[in-house]
């Protein structure tokens, strides 16, 4: 049985690139023609080309597509090239191309569409505001006749933890996005436990990635955690009776972690000379840990962009999700299986997990392969099984099939059920993989199409970007690299041994 070498496709990795790419542009196209504000009066309305600055112009608050008629209201850092999101007000509820917001008479902010009908309000309505400031920590705060605060930003963090912004201990903190272009709240949430214990959690249910408790200078399972307190400083304050945690800056830099639509924790700094983020630390350091990522039969890996991918013979439940990165549905067999099927696609240092209930996987050890080959063909509810050459173990999988990874460390490998007819293709992508000609002419043309059809629009962008530039200079980016920023960051698109890790 011929073992297929795991890797990334490129021309997956080209297409996903070349969706962002036109994101990007259609981004650049409607906020070219944006105009600044200092405030918003008690009365007036934000139009969707209109942006609120701060005081010394650090932070804004503005509008920004994300595709037809998924328009999203936001803060934004304001100085630098590169604006990233850290809070948004209608995140679940996306508006429509040419939504407003107005700040009524009736004390209260409400964004509306074009027809209308309201997308998202704050409910502050008959509590006597006076004013709305964008301070200049990022912090959206309205005021109150008296001068108190009535509600800000702060108190309401969606995936996003800033300087500043105080974090109670037994609370849930942020709640990541669904995707990298869908804002909704997505599966994986960031709780801060009673005991000072930050926790990644899968659904509410499952707990994928521990800080440790705090001693007060680091958390127990985060030691490189010294090496960033040159950035920033870290303590918790209970000067109310109910303790939180608090982050400053140092030296004016800009900080900011986001639990972002994979799972992973990222804390970032600006790299004003290179003028890009920074990640000085992630949580969990390896994608791949976080779990369901990749939903029922994907398989992850942290060496590809993107992560997920489906095996051979599958393809995924929704694949205009898939390609935003919202891997939750997993991949579904492209035909039903005959049980009576002794054919096996052979998937080289993959695992996936045992699983529980009626799905789990049953184990043997002291046999060989063709042992458990045999034993899972004799079982027409096995859809896989697993062996480990070193342990003689074996693992018969019922499915569906859930974490599945795939990694050079991995010591097993996992032989996949597969219909006799479908086979005959694997083959030929083994053939493919192993470098024979056959077959090879149609795959080396769609590489070259999608690649350079990518490539033209990116000279395209740069060209536009090029006589637009004096124009832009003070407005030049706004929102166009949200898509690029949520990116894990990484320098290789598609797999290889040496990708660097994040």
């Amino acid at each position: 049985m011929k073992l297929e070498k795991r890797r990334c496709s490129l021309a997956q990795a080209a297409l996903y690139l070349l969706q962002l790419l036109l994101i990007m542009i259609t981004q650049s196209f409607k906020n070219s023609h944006e105009q600044i504000v200092e405030s918003l009066p008690l009365g007036s309305v934000l139009q969707p080309n209109q942006t609120v600055v701060s005081r010394n112009g650090s932070f804004a608050l503005v509008f920004f597509p994300l595709g037809r008629d998924r328009n999203y209201l936001g803060v934004s850092y304001a100085t630098i090239p590169n604006r990233t999101p850290i809070w948004v007000a209608n995140r679940n509820k996306p508006a429509k191309d040419g939504a407003s917001l107005k700040f009524s008479v009736d004390d209260d902010l409400v964004i509306s569409n074009p027809d209308q009908t309201i997308v998202w309000t704050r409910g502050t309505s008959g509590r006597n505001i006076s004013s709305m400031l964008m301070e200049e920590s990022g912090n959206l705060i309205l005021y109150h006749n008296s001068g108190r605060t009535i509600w800000q930003g702060f108190d309401h963090p969606t995936d996003t933890w800033m300087p500043g912004m105080k974090v109670y201990l037994g609370s849930k903190f942020l709640t990541a996005s669904k995707s990298l272009i869908d804002l909704a709240e997505g599966r994986y949430v960031l709780w801060v436990r009673q005991t000072g214990e930050f926790v990644d959690i899968w659904n509410a249910t499952t707990d994928y990635a521990r800080t440790g408790l705090w001693n007060g200078q680091i958390f127990a399972n985060l030691p490189d955690m010294t090496s960033n307190l040159r950035y920033m400083t870290f303590s918790i304050v209970n000067d109310s009776g109910r303790p939180y945690y608090i982050v400053h800056e140092k030296q004016k830099l800009l900080l900011h972690a986001t639990l972002e639509y994979d799972g992973v924790y990222r804390v970032r700094t600006w790299d004003s000379s290179n003028a890009m983020w920074h990640i000085i630390a992630l949580i969990p350091k390896n994608p791949c840990q976080v779990d369901q990522l990749c939903g029922q039969n994907g398989i992850c890996n942290n060496d590809c962009i993107p992560f997920c991918s489906c095996p051979q013979g599958f393809k995924p439940v929704d694949p205009i999700g898939w390609n935003e990165g919202d891997w939750s549905l997993g991949c579904v067999a492209n035909l039903t299986l005959d049980c009576r099927s002794k054919t096996f696609s052979p998937l080289q240092q993959t695992y996936y997990d045992q699983g529980t209930g009626a799905g789990s996987a049953r184990s043997y050890s002291g046999h060989d392969q063709a042992w458990c080959q045999a034993s899972c063909t004799s079982d027409c509810a096995c859809l896989g099984f697993s062996f480990n050459g070193g342990s003689s173990n074996c693992s018969l999988h019922h499915g569906p099939f859930f974490n599945g990874r795939s990694s050079p460390e991995i010591g097993q490998n996992f032989f996949l059920r597969v219909n006799s007819s479908e086979q005959i293709q694997n083959n030929q992508l083994l053939l493919l993989n192993d470098g024979k000609k056959k077959g090879t002419t149609a795959r080396i043309t769609g590489l070259i199409v999608a690649f350079g059809f990518a490539l033209m629009i990116a000279i395209g962008f740069i060209i536009w970007k090029f006589f637009r530039r004096k124009r832009t200079e003070e407005k030049q980016c706004r929102w166009v690299w949200i898509c690029v920023q949520r990116l894990p960051s990484r320098s290789n698109y598609g797999c290889s041994k040496e990708a660097p890790q994040s």
